[in-house]
């Protein structure tokens, strides 16, 4: 089969351009408040917050404010949160205000908040296969990496138990088996509806009315 190459003139009536001159003048002011409203600083923040490694505190403060969000929504105690280093698309934090903006620059995807009820023999399997990728930023778990296995885990400060069911909070991602983890599809998820972008926006907010500036507790993951 045989094709020949043709060029084919598009012309365009002058009146497109009066539609699209149109369209450009009913959507500037939505554009123009948009801008504003992306620039509009929602809290403020202490020190630089790097994105790092395990023991990176913009991790670890995100994890903490999944938590805090998880626990306000589904009115349970959640013992543990982690978050996945390629799900902050960030470096750092800067200190100084904090602009809206910032945060869907932080957190670009529509991932929902979720907590899942894994036990104690089966979160260690999870934590060593986070420990083959380096360790991730986590809040209300510590561990020592050894040998490309987690070790030494606590959680909460006591050591973990095999029998007991954590509480577990991360994104949806990370739950329907994203980043390699599919070990977690298997636990039943309790959604709490809430975006993850918007639990940080709303924990943020709840920090600055509070008076506070952001500042993550003094928090190891990784020994």
């Amino acid at each position: 089969i045989g094709f020949d190459d043709s060029t084919i003139e598009v012309q365009i009536d002058s009146s497109a351009y009066n539609t699209f001159s149109q369209l450009d003048s009913l959507l500037m002011p939505y554009q123009e408040f948009l801008v504003d409203s992306m620039a509009q600083p929602i809290a403020q923040v202490e020190e630089d917050l790097l994105k790092a490694d395990a023991n990176g505190k913009l991790g670890i403060l995100m994890s903490k404010a999944m938590i805090n969000r998880a626990e306000n929504i589904l009115n349970q105690e959640v013992d543990c949160a982690f978050m996945n280093r390629g799900g902050i698309r960030v470096p750092v934090l800067k200190a100084g205000p904090l602009a809206l903006g910032r945060v869907y620059e932080l957190m670009p995807f529509d991932n929902y908040l979720v907590v899942l009820e894994i036990p104690g023999d089966s979160l260690q399997n999870v934590l060593d296969i986070i420990a083959l990728k380096g360790g991730w930023p986590a809040y209300g778990i510590s561990y020592t990496i050894n040998d490309d296995k987690a070790s030494d885990v606590e959680i909460d400060g006591i050591p973990i138990n095999g029998q007991k069911m954590y509480q577990v909070a991360l994104s949806d991602y990370i739950a329907n088996g994203g980043d390699k983890m599919t070990i977690l599809k298997q636990f039943e998820q309790k959604n709490t509806g809430l975006g993850l972008r918007d639990a940080f926006i709303e924990y943020f907010i709840m920090i600055n009315q509070a008076g506070q500036a952001i500042m993550p507790d003094p928090h190891i993951v990784v020994r």
